[in-house]
């Protein structure tokens, strides 16, 4: 189980998960519900981001206040009055506003935060709110928690170890996808923000993965800049249906190479 969010990959994180290359530092820039992060094997240092202020705020609350907010949810009642005031009203709290994000996402249908969903048990899905955010903070341990724009996540990073080189640092990057419904708490992502992410992460030095789907765009500049495309799986609804890619700068016998 992991945080629900729209965009959440948990379904498949493993398989994203086995393409990345060891490292002993691990940067995150877009760090959503946590589905790689919190699956992924821990890294000696790990640098998490996301521009989402109720995202960046969970997760410091979740790394240096959970029984604060663990007490606060074992009193918060489920119910669709309080869902609907809390989608109206913000908390200005950081405990409150990180309980009101979390039951946003949780009671909600697909994680979007819209629509009430009933659930089977609540009181049930509240325990396991409570472990996972147990299980949350162990693995927030020994980790920085960061909201910047992508564009300067990378100018003031300091990292104690300087002895470990760029080969042993990773970056994942899983950005809004191009072109498609907007429910974050950002602003809508276009073809300049993947260009500047393709530069910026070239222009690290580093090993990255970025996620996308094979959208006509993200391929053209992929094959400009010879990258390599790995196909992840194909996600299908009524509308339509779309691969999920992993874009990367390093090879694998087992990743297809861009065409």
């Amino acid at each position: 189980m992991m945080f629900r969010r729209l965009g959440n990959k948990s379904k498949y994180a493993k398989e994203i998960i086995s393409k990345f290359p060891s490292h002993k530092v691990y940067y995150e820039l877009f760090m959503g519900s946590g589905s790689i992060f919190f699956q992924k094997p821990k890294s000696q240092y790990s640098i998490l981001n996301d521009l989402d202020s109720d995202v960046f705020n969970l997760f410091i609350i979740i790394k240096d206040s959970y029984q604060q907010l663990l007490l606060l949810l074992k009193v918060t009642p489920v119910n669709e009055e309080l869902f609907y005031y809390w989608k109206k009203n913000k908390e200005s709290d950081p405990v409150k506003q990180a309980l009101r994000f979390l039951y946003l996402s949780s009671f909600s249908y697909l994680g979007k935060s819209d629509t009430f969903r009933l659930l089977h048990s609540d009181c049930s899905y509240k325990e396991k709110l409570e472990k996972l955010i147990l299980f949350s903070s162990e693995q927030l341990k020994n980790t920085m928690v960061r909201n910047k724009d992508f564009r300067f996540f990378f100018s003031d990073i300091y990292v104690s170890d300087k002895h470990i080189g760029k080969a042993d640092r990773f970056i994942y990057a899983d950005p809004p996808y191009l072109e498609t419904e907007n429910n974050y708490n950002t602003p809508l992502w276009t073809k300049k923000d993947s260009f500047d992410l393709f530069n910026t992460l070239q222009e690290t030095g580093m090993r990255f993965a970025m996620s996308e789907f094979r959208h006509p765009f993200i391929l053209e500049e992929a094959s400009k800049r010879k990258l390599n495309i790995i196909s992840i799986k194909e996600r299908r609804n009524i509308k339509n249906r779309k691969t999920e890619i992993l874009i990367t700068n390093y090879n694998s016998r087992q990743y297809e190479l861009f065409k």
